[in-house]
């Protein structure tokens, strides 16, 4: 038995269509910088209920969900869609036409817009492998250190997924659909085969029949009709039955059925054609090609510089940094309720918070001074690093905050040496109500927005 090892384990990521609901654009492969959480499990309660024996009775299966937590070196290519998911806003401009071409992003937080969330494969070979569903963000942050890789820590939720296989589609299919169809859930009894989809109408309404089998599939059971929502007109995720009319996933106290849905509107489906069949292996299946961003940089603490200068002023001071951190920060609830243990939303709620410390030698009363009048400043913590193209424009990432205060500072005398001074600094927002915080990235990645 090979057990399943940290050097190994995988996450590739993605923007979902619609939240719970992968996406169309494909994965990014992520070379995480251990440690890596991502589970999907369920609580258990207590039951509460009383043993004339005297012995302890089963406990009641309670809401599933998960965390993920991951770090990735600090790299401007890797993380656009990370800066979006938090701000929300962004534009981009293209700064060299190339070869190669230079893109200057520019994200500015607009809490107006709906967050964008994320769907991926996560492996832990050769043990586990499966699929989340609505992951969303609530902290990004990052420690620089003294010459070292800087890495970049993503912390959030995952409110659903799968460990049965992306569907297949066959050989003969004849539609150009290309939207889903998607599973998620449990598959209740994997021995008894792969599930086969096959669409069978597509005049009037959408219908489909199912077989769970290990041989080649007859489609002998009851069509089902694909369900919308009335209000948006988008397919919504229902229960799956085999070619018997009986569940395929879970229903027992676990309450944890297999579900399927057709990503899209009626006019999405009018890419199906009648005959059309996909397949979902079971767990075990191996895992797909996934692209990975190529030819970016990472940036260390070398490439990093703390700069200052009071309100409205033209000329940015640089400080002397001995380490430092930054955090964005919008906290997640979980929205759970009936149909499901597990969430369907994961809400940002609260103020978005930009924090910022800053270590260094206590060599002048710069910031002692405006800690003790509580005077507020701009501060830019820019990470410089190769150019690119012409040589006019360099791989960077800059957070710039135009309105920040010290909230913590200290600067004890512990030992003989150097007195160290470190400051918690947090980003606010002005009298006018301007955002706390524009994050500028400039690299050779061609993305585009989902705004």
């Amino acid at each position: 038995m090979k057990p399943a090892t940290g050097a190994a384990v995988g996450i590739a990521l993605g923007l979902e269509q619609e939240f719970n609901v992968p996406g169309v654009g494909g994965l990014i492969a992520y070379r995480p910088n251990l440690p890596l959480d991502g589970e999907l499990v369920g609580e258990e309660s207590e039951s509460g209920q009383v043993n004339p024996g005297g012995f302890v009775q089963r406990g009641l299966p309670g809401p599933k969900g998960g965390e993920l937590d991951f770090g990735h070196p600090l790299q401007a290519a890797h993380l656009l869609e990370f800066y979006e998911h938090f701000l929300r806003a962004v534009t981009k401009v293209t700064l060299e036409a190339g070869p190669p071409a230079v893109y200057k992003y520019t994200f500015v937080p607009d809490v107006t817009l709906d967050p964008t969330s994320f769907w991926g494969l996560l492996d832990k070979p050769p043990v586990e492998r499966g699929w989340i569903y609505g992951v969303r963000f609530g902290e990004m942050s990052a420690e620089i250190g003294d010459n070292v890789e800087i890495p970049v820590r993503l912390k959030g939720a995952v409110s659903h997924g799968t460990r049965m296989g992306a569907a297949v589609a066959d050989v003969a299919n004849t539609g150009t659909y290309t939207k889903g169809p998607h599973l998620r859930g449990i598959l209740k009894t994997p021995a008894s085969g792969k599930i086969h989809v096959r669409v069978t109408q597509v005049a009037g309404a959408v219908q489909f029949k199912v077989h769970q089998t290990n041989g080649v599939p007859a489609f002998p059971g009851a069509a089902v009709n694909v369900i919308y929502d009335p209000e948006t007109g988008l397919a919504l995720w229902q229960n799956l039955q085999d070619q018997a009319g009986l569940d395929l996933g879970i229903f027992d106290e676990n309450k944890d059925p297999l579900e399927i849905i057709f990503p899209g509107l009626a006019a999405d489906h009018a890419d199906i054609d009648v005959g059309d069949t996909w397949t979902f292996d079971v767990p075990g299946w191996a895992a797909p090609a996934i692209s990975a961003i190529t030819g970016a940089q990472r940036f260390t603490s070398a490439h990093w510089e703390a700069r200052t200068r009071a309100l409205g002023a033209g000329a940015w001071v640089t400080r002397p940094m001995r380490s430092g951190s930054w955090a964005i920060v919008n906290e997640l609830e979980a929205d759970r309720g009936n149909t499901s243990k597990y969430a369907f939303g994961q809400l940002q709620q609260g103020e978005l918070a930009p924090t910022i410390k800053l270590t260094r030698a206590f060599a002048n009363r710069v910031l002692a001074d405006l800690q003790e009048r509580h005077d507020r400043f701009e501060l830019q913590l820019a990470f410089l690093g190769r150019q690119l193209g012409t040589g006019a424009f360099r791989e960077s990432i800059v957070h710039t905050y135009d309105t920040v205060g010290i909230t913590e500072g200290s600067r004890p005398a512990s030992e003989a040496g150097t007195i160290e001074e470190e400051v918690t600094l947090a980003a606010e927002t002005n009298d006018a109500g301007d955002p706390p915080i524009q994050v500028e990235a400039i690299t050779t990645r061609n993305w585009t927005p989902t705004a």
